[in-house]
């Protein structure tokens, strides 16, 4: 009797299965656990404890309902680890004072935070939800909902790289594609129109020797103030944290256009890929410290990098970029390259090739020395090199230079006098950041999962020199990072 339920239970499957409601789910995500170990990472100093050790995790998964010739429905989930044994964070929310206009009040429960003892913490969240849809007899769709966008080379690394609350139309001309988009940034009050926004219009063209990928984006920020989240000790050495809210004034409305294109080249054994990115705009009655007035932004962004490949499995590649800076006391022009609210570009600059000092998803999202990459020049020389099916090997050198003159500002986004890193003076030549020297191998255990080991030994310049110490130069410093992934 055993045999025939379990017979018919499994032929019950098989029809579940194939049925035509359930053929229209699909699933994709990936799981990684990665280990960071930094040696001087933080303020290059020897004789300071700062030497980090710590394993994270991420996880994410994706659920699709539809077809995406016809209308779908996607939700994404992602759950993190900041790092394993972490403490269990309570939940965060601020009353809403009455009339204030507010949506809704800031909460945190435990992003980020699942690696704590016991797990079982309040840390799944939602990263896409989203609509997406073909309008009837024409090649036009329509995606409405939280969403991501990569805009400005791969993965969006040199301008937007997040997930928004958005509306995109797009019309498909094989090989043409134009779309266009509005994201939602900040709704600050609904009382009010004080909001941020993003507009953009963007044109893709997809050909055997060469792809196209141009865009213009404005946005338009009316926020009467900014808040930002950090964690900030309780008590100095207590080791205890909790999530602080800093709200500042913002007295002028923001007014940024970004124009730019990214076109990779590919002739014979060469892939050449050029960008560039010109912001423009002004920010309207900006407080200077003695009065308002408007400020011009002028800022620019240009990277091209070459990759030929030697034979199979080696390729050797060369990158030059520049991103502007900002200049100390030049208050009637704001030139240091920025990106868009919320673009989350800085966490992706250095994928494929960095293991110090930008930052590397591949590797972690939670071990790089991560500075913003508004204000650098950098030169790269990479070399990759495939012995066996299995096994990848990659070393790299970056030289890093900072294209601002002045000390650096503490406050790096939104004032007109802003620089990087900025340690130098006209009569100082101290614009060299520093060099980096990476050793990257890649192991393919199956077609879908794969361990990275990643070195990185970082030689701070003279810009670092007496920057978080007032009495000694900068120490190298060193990262050693690990990453096990699962595709599925």
């Amino acid at each position: 009797m055993k045999k025939y339920v379990v017979v018919l239970a499994a032929a019950f499957l098989v029809v579940a299965l194939a049925s035509p409601s359930f053929a229209q789910f699909k699933s994709w995500g990936h799981m990684e656990v990665e280990t960071v170990w930094q040696n001087n990472a933080t303020y290059f100093d020897s004789d300071r404890s700062d030497n980090r050790r710590h394993v994270a995790e991420r996880f994410r998964f994706y659920l699709q309902y539809g077809d995406p010739k016809t209308v779908r429905a996607v939700i994404g989930f992602e759950a993190d680890a900041s790092q394993w044994g972490e403490t269990s964070q309570a939940s965060i929310t601020t009353t809403l004072p009455a009339g204030s206009g507010m949506v809704v009040g800031p909460s945190t429960a435990s992003r980020n935070k699942i690696g704590a003892l016991a797990t079982d913490q309040a840390g799944l969240e939602i990263k896409h939800a989203y609509l997406d849809f073909v309008v009837p007899g024409t090649p036009v769709s329509v995606t409405a909902g939280l969403q991501n966008f990569g805009i400005g080379g791969t993965l969006g690394r040199y301008f937007i790289n997040t997930d928004a609350p958005s509306v995109k139309i797009t019309g498909a001309f094989a090989p043409h594609k134009i779309e266009a988009f509005w994201m939602k940034e900040y709704k600050q009050d609904a009382y009010k129109d004080n909001d941020s926004d993003l507009y953009g219009l963007r044109y893709l063209l997809s050909q055997k020797m060469f792809n196209v990928d141009a865009f213009a984006v404005y946005e338009l920020d009316r926020r009467a103030q900014t808040d930002s989240w950090s964690w900030s000790e309780t008590a100095t050495g207590s080791g205890l944290y909790y999530l602080k809210k800093t709200t500042t004034a913002k007295n002028y409305d923001s007014k940024k256009w970004w124009v730019g294109a990214n076109a990779p080249i590919m002739v014979a054994n060469f892939t050449i890929t050029p960008t560039f990115i010109y912001q423009f705009g002004q920010l309207k009655d900006y407080y200077t410290g003695t009065g308002t007035q408007d400020v011009d932004i002028s800022a620019w962004l240009a990277s091209l990098e070459a990759k030929y490949q030697i034979g199979p499995g080696l390729s050797v590649t060369a990158q030059g970029y520049y991103a502007t800076g900002g200049d100390t006391g030049k208050n009637d022009e704001y030139n240091l390259y920025s990106v868009p609210n919320g673009s989350e570009a800085i966490n992706v600059f250095g994928n494929g090739w960095s293991v110090f000092y930008f930052e590397n998803t591949e590797l972690t999202y939670y071990g790089h020395k991560r500075e913003a990459f508004g204000g650098f020049w950098l030169g790269r020389l990479t070399a990759t090199y495939s012995p066996l099916t299995w096994l990848e090997l990659q070393g790299s050198y970056i030289y890093i230079g900072d294209t601002s003159k002045g000390t650096r500002s503490s406050n790096s986004n939104t004032g007109a006098t802003n620089n990087t890193i900025g340690a130098r003076t006209d009569s100082k030549n101290e614009d060299y950041i520093g060099s980096e020297l990476n050793l990257i191998g890649t192991i393919k255990i199956y077609d879908n999962i794969r361990y990275k080991i990643g070195f990185g030994y970082f030689l701070p310049g003279p810009a670092y020199d007496k920057f978080y110490s007032s009495t000694k130069d900068a120490d190298n410093a060193w990262n050693l990072l690990t990453n096990l992934n699962y595709a599925f």
